[in-house]
């Protein structure tokens, strides 16, 4: 749009994906364009997600506002601060000066370099299991198995059929079977049970026998599996080879895409766990047999004191908030946590920090009693013949803390460490 003692252009962009943050325009909010340069500081920005409903788009929206460079106005970056509006389409509307995130600066928290994304069990149906309770079995060193399937699957292994999965069940020897916790398998400060996978790993903390050997199978060393894992394994390769769209990597390499599989073959006895999108949620996970999955993230700790910090901090109404600005955002809301809250100031553990060590304390008192009060609500839901989910978890115990004297007092220290850094 153009108009006289105005902007050259006006664009309504995605606020959150694209325009006022993310990393991957850092470039286009300097007004480096590919076909002309312009300035973008002469004109403060609009952030448009306060208006409600926001259904004019599928995405919180902004505008944004530029001049063609040229002798009178250079090249120049978007301004640091957006003009928030709020209120209903048409208005009335107030106005607020908003400081803008950009997500791709570095790290301000120690964190950043020491979390890991979990392992790509992906796709599901070939790689997570549910396994028979049968004790004759288990006895001598085999199982049996079927695939488990899930509503979330994505095309094309959604569509595969029970009989083109008939391959990958029957029995298999149970040093092949490893628990694994995901994003359904956590709620704040609480474990629930964790799901099963079967991998082509000569055990735990051998991890896979990568071998080139053309007579080998999928790139793993054969003779490190059991007959009847060496003939899953074949099946898996097959089912992925016939089936895999516009991805060359092999079966195994997408499991252990960037070493994350790799990464955890290293005897850990406390780690923090996170999920990678949604609110916020974390706890601990002490058993060291057990594997983490992609939609997490972990983070090795030096103490079990500082892992109930950081379940304390991540847990916190504070840190969402704080966190949800550098979130992605789509039509339900803050997707995609990942990396983000590093972002922001969060100290590393302190031992000699009293507030460190106080919020340490009710990070320990508030995972015990987070989890003796879902195991309440589970005696009562079992009773009453309700659903049991990870969902139903999450916001029972959201709810739980809200009325909570230590969790309350963990949002005050919180909110004195992110504003301190």
């Amino acid at each position: 749009t153009t108009k006289q003692d105005g902007p050259d252009y006006g664009c309504s962009m995605p606020r959150y994906d694209c325009a006022l943050q993310a990393g991957q325009y850092a470039k286009w909010r300097r007004g480096e364009w590919s076909v002309v340069e312009v300035d973008m500081n002469h004109y403060t920005p609009w952030d448009l997600e306060k208006i409600t409903p926001n259904t004019f788009f599928p995405v919180p929206a902004c505008v944004i506002f530029a001049i063609k460079a040229d002798r009178s106005h250079r090249a120049s970056p978007l301004k640091t601060q957006a003009q928030l509006w709020i209120g209903p389409p048409g208005g009335p509307f107030q106005h607020e000066m908003i400081d803008l995130q950009d997500s791709s600066r570095a790290f301000e928290s120690p964190y950043g370099a020491r979390a890991f994304q979990g392992a790509t069990f992906v796709p599901r149906a070939l790689l997570f299991v549910e396994v028979s309770e049968a004790p004759v079995a288990l006895v001598s060193g085999i199982c049996s198995i079927q695939p488990r399937r899930s509503a979330q699957e994505k095309p094309p292994w959604k569509n595969l059929s029970a009989s083109s999965l008939y391959p990958l069940s029957g029995s298999i020897e149970d040093k092949h079977i490893y628990s694994v916790h995901t994003g359904e398998t956590i709620a704040p400060f609480v474990l629930l049970a964790p799901r099963q996978v079967a991998l082509p790993m000569q055990d735990r903390w051998t991890g896979i026998d990568y071998s080139d050997d053309i007579s080998n199978i999928g790139g793993v060393n054969s003779r490190t599996l059991g007959i009847r894992m060496r003939a899953r394994w074949e099946a898996m390769c097959d089912i992925w080879n016939d089936n895999k769209i516009n991805n060359e990597l092999s079966l195994l390499e997408r499991i252990d895409y960037m070493n994350k599989l790799s990464n955890q073959m290293d005897k850990v006895h406390t780690r923090l766990v996170y999920s990678t999108s949604g609110i916020p949620t974390a706890t601990v996970v002490r058993d060291p047999d057990i594997l983490i999955d992609t939609k997490l993230y972990w983070i090795k700790c030096k103490s079990l004191k500082e892992a109930h910090y950081l379940t304390a901090l991540i847990n916190s109404k504070v840190l969402r908030e704080k966190v949800d600005y550098l979130m992605a955002k789509g039509m339900f809301g803050a997707r995609d946590v990942h990396k983000h809250l590093w972002r922001l100031p969060i100290p590393e553990y302190d031992k000699d920090n009293s507030l460190h060590i106080e919020l340490a304390s009710l990070g320990r008192k508030l995972h015990s009693q987070a989890q003796n009060r879902w195991k309440e609500e589970v005696v009562e839901r079992t009773a009453a013949d309700k659903t049991i989910s990870v969902t139903v978890a999450r916001r029972v115990l959201r709810k739980w803390l809200t009325t909570n004297p230590k969790a309350q007092r963990a949002e005050e220290i919180v909110k004195q460490l992110v504003s301190r850094g």
